[in-house]
């Protein structure tokens, strides 16, 4: 276990935090890092439900400071009934930093 954190550590975390108010869902990617970097970082939102699915991507390049929780991005989703949504972020600066999280949306809870 004690290599688990002292992993962390040296490589950063990736989380989301997520909430729901009324129909919208609001979905924020969140990372801390040991070091500053300027770092790739991508997500890609995948939906499928009864209405088809939908993917889209984007990449920006972003420096992020070092020990202080950084939001990457806000997404606010309005799924409808039964949809699976799929959020993915990678985070990397090439060398060191590689990060990839994937955050679900439950489809029992649209």
């Amino acid at each position: 276990m004690t290599g688990l954190i002292l992993a962390a550590m040296v490589i950063g975390t990736l989380s989301f935090d997520a909430k729901r108010e009324g129909d919208q869902v609001t979905v924020i990617p969140m990372v801390t890092l040991p070091l500053e970097c300027q770092c790739e970082v991508s997500m890609e939102t995948e939906r499928q439900g009864a209405s088809g699915s939908s993917r889209s991507r984007q990449k920006s390049v972003l420096v992020i400071q070092a020990r202080r929780p950084q939001a990457l991005a806000t997404l606010i989703l309005t799924p409808s009934p039964g949809d699976n949504v799929v959020v993915t972020v990678h985070v990397s600066d090439g060398r060191n930093i590689d990060l990839t999280e994937t955050w679900t949306l439950d489809p029992q809870k649209t």
